[in-house]
């Protein structure tokens, strides 16, 4: 029998590389990333894949968690649709 999907959630910072217009390159930002996966080192693995698809870089994860199953939070239902979810902080941070 195959594992159960999880989400995995990373507390982290990244810079960005210019690739989003909303975002200042070189500026650091807050993000919280959910990824589907059948472990947490599957997830760890698909991270940076990600992150660097959405131009982000020199990342630095604070936290990780896994998400409780029946979470309905937004994050965690869109990376259960669509295999990840990354939401960024509009404010740029000096902490890594």
């Amino acid at each position: 029998m195959a594992n159960p999907l999880i989400v995995v959630l990373f507390l982290l910072t990244a810079v960005t590389s210019g690739k989003d217009p909303h975002y200042k390159p070189g500026e650091r930002h807050p993000i919280v990333a959910y990824i589907r996966a059948e472990t947490r080192e599957q997830a760890e693995k698909v991270l940076p894949e990600r992150l660097a698809e959405q131009g982000w870089q020199d990342w630095h994860v604070l936290k990780s968690g896994v998400a409780d199953p029946t979470s309905q939070e937004e994050g965690v239902k869109s990376a259960r649709e669509n295999g990840s979810s990354i939401t960024i902080f509009s404010e740029a941070t000096t902490f890594k």
